[in-house]
């Protein structure tokens, strides 16, 4: 993704997007979990049980980056009812939430592509 190499987790299950980066401490640069799914849709995403600023990043069936919402706030210890909702405005198949920051510092554009084996991107 913009000329990085990138270290994915992959949540591809209804579980695994549940949990996404909850309790997490710490990211390291250039790591993310990368959120599948079967077909694109408008997305929703909160920071419930997160303890870490996050960075998100949208992207087309394609893998094309379309849009991103950066330095989303950490919600653990929040009630559900406080915690903020993040949505795409576009119908998204994918979408990527990396340490808040790495937008910029990746250098990552509206138009690049992320560069994934295909048969990883399953989703139930």
């Amino acid at each position: 993704l913009a000329g990085n190499k990138l270290e994915l987790m992959l949540a591809r299950t209804n579980e695994e997007k549940a949990a996404g980066l909850m309790f997490y401490e710490n990211l390291p640069e250039k790591t993310g979990m990368l959120f599948v799914y079967s077909s694109p849709r408008k997305m929703s995403f909160w920071m419930y049980n997160t303890r870490i600023p996050l960075d998100l990043i949208f992207f087309s069936s394609d893998l094309i980056v379309t849009e991103w919402v950066k330095s989303m706030e950490p919600g653990f210890g929040k009630a559900p009812s406080e915690l903020p909702r993040y949505f795409s405005e576009k119908p998204a198949q994918y979408a990527l939430e990396m340490k808040a920051g790495s937008i910029e510092k990746l250098q990552i554009s509206i138009g690049d592509r992320l560069d994934i084996p295909i048969t990883l991107l399953y989703s139930e």
